[in-house]
Order: C-alpha cells, then structure tokens, then sequence
C-alpha cells in the first residue's frame, strides 16, 4: 500500500492492474457534537450525537468517564453527509451533568478511520 500526502491511497493485491483499488479522500468529520436536554414530552432528558461527514460508511460514538469506557452509540446517516442519533437518558448508562468525554468514530468501506474526541 502506497499512501501519498493527498489523501489517495492505492491498494495493491499482487493479481495484476485489474485489482488495483484507488480512493481519493479518507474519511473526516466536521463539528461532532453532543447535546442533552429535557424533553417534556418523554419526560426524560435526551442524548443527541450528531456530525457532518464526507467519505464514510459507519459513524458511531464511544462514551468515556473518570473510569473508563461507558458505551457506544451508533449514528445513522439522515441526508446525503449528516449523521445523528438520540436516545432517552433511561435507555443508556449516561447521566445528563455528569463529565463524559465523547469518541466520534468514521470509518469508509476500506477501514481508514477519523476519530474526533468532544467532552460535555
């Protein structure tokens, strides 16, 4: 594998030129951002992850504490680049006010990865 300051990545399998893979971007993300607040019609606060990202096949987001390692939430494209996700505060291990520190996660259908780290 060949990986040139542009961004192109060419991959090589050794069958000959037929099976040469070439990308032109990796993977990245813009303004990730995490957001609870109080939902009075659920009557329970609510977690909202939510991304901008170009070049990418899955997005989620690894939750960290004081302690380590609390969950993971999967973030499901909306429209063409935006990413986003909510759940109700009852149904993951997160605690609106507490400290968390937030991995957003893109990977494309290659592997290469852009991970982008907010705290709330």
């Amino acid at each position: 594998a060949l990986v040139f300051l542009s961004g192109c990545l060419v991959v090589d399998s050794n069958r000959g030129p037929s099976s040469v893979v070439v990308q032109d971007t990796l993977p990245y993300m813009v303004s990730p951002q995490v957001q609870c607040y109080w939902d009075p019609y659920y009557g329970d606060y609510i977690w909202d992850f939510n991304v901008w990202s170009e070049n990418t096949s899955q997005v989620w987001v690894d939750v960290y504490d004081d302690w380590g390692f609390v969950e993971s939430f999967p973030l499901f494209r909306e429209d063409g680049q935006f990413w986003s996700s909510w759940w109700l505060e009852y149904e993951t291990s997160l605690w609106c006010g507490d400290y968390y520190s937030f991995d957003f996660i893109a990977v494309d259908r290659w592997g290469n990865s852009e991970i982008v780290t907010r705290t709330y």
